[in-house]
């Protein structure tokens, strides 16, 4: 029997387990404000969590970070990156790490987290290299959160995640088979939870609306530059993130970002090829 949107919300109002920010984020956060120039203490917070500390590793080596060395210890990469890049990385993986489940058939935690952190990776270079400075920083976080309602539906909706990947097929995507059986699509889904969190608009925009930015009213330019990144990162990493296949580029990319042309757009993006291989190649989880 297909479950309706109201039982998917109905159910996830009613889990008393419902992830919550895990606080080693709080706690090394109010460190990095306090005290920026602590690395030693720091990165003592942040190695409480080899998870995290792993995965901050894994971006500070990504051959989109443009370091010329190999950072090989967390205490040189809280160096490198710097307080407000870091609170930007520690708030991201911390969040998305939140949700912790068993293993199901079907969902390979590591490929979707070399995904997520592509996206984010590409994201933050994509407003660097258009002028969008100001939002790299909620690009990263934004692109690493985008699919987290993917993770809610493995969490708490193993049996639909199983019948919507058996629908799957050639011409039907799997944002659609989630419609079809749930109700709703990992974009509200995730939405819920990023609303229970409180977390910025920006980041929540992100998460809404990163297969439709044009339907972001205030974020529009943020959410268009994760919505590229998801493409790029599919289109030059095919067969990883099956949910993602068959994404189409939404046209109104070319207004949201300044580019003249489809063509112009086409040949920006097709830079990425090599950078995005080697990038997912670079990430361990």
């Amino acid at each position: 029997m297909q479950v309706t949107t109201e039982q998917i919300y109905s159910k996830l109002n009613k889990i008393q387990n419902l992830p919550t920010i895990p606080e080693i984020m709080f706690d090394a956060i109010s460190i990095i404000k306090s005290e920026p120039g602590n690395v030693i203490k720091i990165s003592e917070i942040i190695g409480k969590d080899q998870g995290m500390a792993t995965k901050i590793l894994s971006v500070a080596n990504s051959p989109l970070y443009g370091m010329l060395r190999k950072v090989s210890t967390l205490e040189f990469a809280i160096m490198i990156m710097g307080s407000n890049e870091l609170e930007k990385i520690v708030t991201a993986i911390s969040l998305s790490n939140a949700i912790r489940f068993k293993p199901i058939p079907n969902f390979n935690e590591q490929d979707y987290w070399k995904h997520s952190m592509a996206v984010g990776l590409v994201a933050k270079d994509i407003a660097r290299r258009l002028g969008f400075p100001e939002i790299a920083g909620d690009a990263f976080v934004g692109g690493i959160l985008h699919d987290i309602g993917i993770q809610l539906i493995v969490k708490y909706f193993p049996e639909e995640f199983q019948q919507i990947y058996s629908n799957l097929s050639y011409d039907k995507k799997f944002i659609e088979c989630e419609n079809k059986i749930l109700g709703i699509s990992h974009q509200e889904m995730g939405a819920f939870l990023l609303k229970k969190w409180n977390l910025p608009s920006s980041i929540f925009d992100c998460v809404q609306y990163h297969h439709e930015p044009e339907n972001s009213l205030e974020n529009k330019e943020l959410v268009s530059v994760v919505h590229l990144a998801d493409f790029i990162t599919n289109e030059f990493n095919t067969g990883k993130g099956f949910w993602d296949q068959g994404i189409e580029l939404n046209v109104s990319l070319c207004t949201s970002l300044g580019f003249d042309s489809h063509n112009d757009l086409v040949g920006f993006y097709s830079d990425y090829s090599e950078l995005v291989t080697d990038t997912v190649d670079s990430i361990h989880i």
